[in-house]
């Protein structure tokens, strides 16, 4: 279960502990750098201009 459930917000990006340990230790090394690095920029974009703008 991811933190965000826990938190009570819609997904990481809306948690003032955003990039926390626990978003960070999901890195699939099978997946690559560049997976972890675009989750991080979407959630990172979601966060500061909201889900709309996202979708």
């Amino acid at each position: 279960m991811f933190l965000c459930s826990r938190k009570k917000v819609d997904h990481c990006g809306e948690c003032g502990d955003f990039p926390c340990q626990d978003f960070m230790e999901r890195y699939d090394p099978d997946d690559g750098p560049i997976n972890a690095v675009i989750r991080y920029g979407i959630l990172a974009y979601r966060k500061q201009h909201g889900d709309e703008k996202a979708a």
